[in-house]
């Protein structure tokens, strides 16, 4: 089952060590900031998606967090990839 996507998610950085923040539970080895920093987890508090990941590419409902709603363009784009990639 395909689920349609609603929200994209967008970066958003530490005020303490000025890195972007990683998603909340998922890493990038060389990344920015993540838990370690003490900056981590206050505001602008991480999400669960990757800048540029869809709630429908992560696959599991997410959290709002680092996320915005995902514009009609954006989605109909989306919709012309995955039917592309079904063929």
């Amino acid at each position: 089952m395909v689920i349609e996507p609603t929200k994209v998610g967008i970066g958003v950085t530490c005020t303490v060590c000025g890195g972007v923040k990683d998603p909340v539970g998922r890493s990038l080895m060389f990344s920015g900031c993540n838990r370690d920093c003490k900056g981590y987890r206050y505001d602008p508090k991480p999400g669960d998606l990757f800048p540029g990941e869809t709630d429908a590419d992560f696959g599991y409902p997410s959290c709002s967090h680092a996320t915005r709603p995902m514009t009609a363009e954006e989605i109909a784009k989306w919709k012309e990839k995955e039917a592309s990639d079904a063929e």
